[in-house]
């Protein structure tokens, strides 16, 4: 009777095993990729541009965004990747920039809608002078998801501030945000799991069938 059992079970396990590791290995291959793109603007309900400024004294705060409508990007997830980079056109940093709004947009193109619902995301925060050093201070949360796909600021610190170094190169400070895709399995490793569980299956049968004569 264990003979019998051990005939049954064992070329299961092994059929099982050959099927998972194929479509392991068929998910592996394929990553998971996001196209996107950013915008930002200063000041209280802005209008976002791919670009944006506010001055302060003879100096200036730009922000320039990742991608345009016209021309995204596109990163294989997971990956941390720019939504956008803040520079500073003067050095030291005046200390004349009133508490200034700042909104970033970001607009997910891949994956696409899949019916109705909302494609973009918006982070709002407000940059100010902190002892000489301006600071995007980012309100929470600073992390959202949109259509399966998470981004979140890695970045900034616990208080959710990013310092925006005037003595960088060129004195540019990124927005940097982890970005992983809900992985949603292809369409052939879905065919080719389901035909290994259904040989599987037949397998089992016949067995079942030849063990009973």
């Amino acid at each position: 009777m264990l003979h019998r059992i051990l005939a049954l079970v064992k070329p299961l396990v092994f059929s099982f095993a050959a099927v998972s590791m194929l479509a392991l290995a068929q998910s592996e291959v394929r990553a998971d990729p996001v196209t996107f793109y950013t915008q930002g603007c200063f000041g209280a309900a802005c209008a976002p541009a791919s670009a944006a400024v506010t001055t302060f004294g003879s100096a200036s705060l730009t922000f320039t965004a990742t991608g345009t409508p016209a021309t995204p990007v596109t990163v294989n997830t997971p990956v941390v990747a720019d939504l956008g980079q803040f520079a500073i056109a003067s050095t030291p940093t005046p200390e004349t920039l009133a508490p200034t709004p700042f909104t970033l947009i970001v607009t997910q193109t891949v994956p696409g809608p899949t019916g109705s619902g909302t494609f973009t995301a918006t982070l709002s925060g407000t940059v100010t002078n902190n002892g000489g050093f301006l600071v995007a201070t980012f309100d929470s949360p600073t992390s959202f998801v949109i259509n399966g796909v998470t981004y979140t600021l890695v970045n900034i610190d616990a208080q959710n501030r990013l310092f925006l170094d005037p003595t960088a190169t060129g004195g540019i400070t990124r927005i940097s945000a982890r970005i992983e895709g809900g992985a949603i399995p292809e369409p052939a490793t879905l065919i080719l799991l389901g035909t290994g569980l259904s040989g599987v299956a037949a397998g089992v049968r016949r067995r079942r069938k030849a063990a009973n004569k």
